[in-house]
């Protein structure tokens, strides 16, 4: 994963990008699927 952003967006704090990684996860969307 790349942990690279956009100006002015800055990293997301582990916990918050834990968290709605979990979120995302129950939608079972594509793009955490991907390449795998």
């Amino acid at each position: 994963t790349s942990d690279a952003v956009r100006h002015p967006l800055t990293v997301l704090p582990p916990v918050t990008r834990q968290g709605l990684l979990e979120l995302a996860r129950e939608l079972d969307p594509v793009a955490l699927r991907w390449g795998h």
